[in-house]
């Protein structure tokens, strides 16, 4: 089943199916939010004590990106100051380009989005061209935000 054939297939329950689904897991989720707080703690302690919790290394290229992605964004937001030899306008427009890189990044990693619509029409090579032909643009970007990353390292603070 593909995602237009599930869309249709939803569209057809009635009201009462919708609502059915989300009531049913009531008890579930709240037994998930009470069995869950230990450890969730624990990694607001690891995150306290160390600065990342285990959970994070699972996906740290991931973990990583967000962080950046809110870094610059913050940067520029509140921005006090830029490097010496660029104005206030160009330190803004690097910060910019920093943040879509590892926004890039971020959609690098996850892959989701470049998986080709029809995708059972293509097999085999066809699918891995149309997939890395679609990841092109996002490769080019987030290359871009790390050699401006790089470069700029030591003045990423306010």
């Amino acid at each position: 089943m593909n995602w237009e054939e599930y869309k249709k297939e939803q569209a057809k329950r009635s009201k009462f199916q919708k609502w059915w689904d989300n009531v049913k897991w009531i008890p579930y989720r709240r037994w998930q939010w009470i069995k869950d707080r230990p450890r969730y703690t624990k990694y607001f302690f690891q995150r306290a004590k160390r600065g990342y919790a285990d959970n994070d290394v699972w996906g740290l290229c991931d973990h990583i990106c967000d962080i950046m992605v809110g870094g610059t964004k913050q940067l520029r937001k509140y921005n006090v100051g830029h490097p010496v030899g660029l104005s206030d306008k160009s330190w803004k427009q690097v910060l910019k380009d920093i943040e879509d890189g590892f926004k890039a990044g971020k959609r690098l990693s996850d892959g989701i989005s470049y998986i080709p619509a029809k995708s059972k029409k293509l097999k085999g090579k066809a699918y891995i061209k149309e997939y890395n032909r679609r990841q092109k643009p996002d490769e080019k970007k987030f290359n871009k935000g790390m050699k401006l990353m790089h470069k700029y390292f030591f003045n990423l603070w306010d």
